[in-house]
């Protein structure tokens, strides 16, 4: 029976998820200005509480799940997308340094 090994898991990796660096969302407040700001986030959190009701609390689980695994890979693409940025700006200063050394080296005509 796979329930026990299962629980477990599940224990462990909400534990680590909790204590991890890992920035997730807040919850969207139930306001209009709100939903202007973040339409998806809204509609998400207005569905699973939803299924959740008319499912009698089964849904909560796979939203949850959901919640975590969406806020995770978010979270890898900004690590990316900065790591990215960084690497640009690193060739960018090596290419302006590499353009001053090249005019140091060549005899000016004054």
């Amino acid at each position: 029976n796979l329930k026990v090994p299962l629980i477990y898991l599940v224990t462990i990796v909400t534990s680590l998820v909790m204590v991890s660096r890992i920035k997730y969302a807040n919850l969207p407040r139930p306001s209009a200005k709100s939903f202007k700001a973040s339409p998806l986030t809204f509609i998400f959190l207005v569905i699973g509480i939803i299924s959740s009701i008319v499912t009698q609390g089964k849904f909560l689980f796979p939203f949850m799940a959901i919640y975590i695994i969406a806020g995770a890979i978010r979270h890898g693409i900004i690590i990316l997308k900065e790591r990215r940025f960084v690497d640009d700006e690193a060739d960018e200063d090596e290419d302006v340094e590499d353009e001053d050394v090249e005019d140091e080296t060549q005899p000016s005509n004054v």
